[in-house]
């Protein structure tokens, strides 16, 4: 799922790894680039929400 709010995108993925693995590589990665000027600046939040 895919969230934008206050100039954030926030990114939810499901838990079942073969599912996650080919939506990451096929569409949010993709996405991601595509609507963010800085690219790099993507992070990974853990189970408790802090980014890791």
């Amino acid at each position: 799922m895919w969230f934008e709010q206050d100039g954030k995108v926030y990114i939810s993925m499901p838990g079942v790894p073969h599912e996650m693995k080919w939506l990451m590589e096929n569409a949010m990665i993709p996405q991601t680039a595509a609507a963010l000027q800085h690219p790099d600046h993507l992070s990974q939040a853990g189970p408790d929400g802090r980014n890791r």
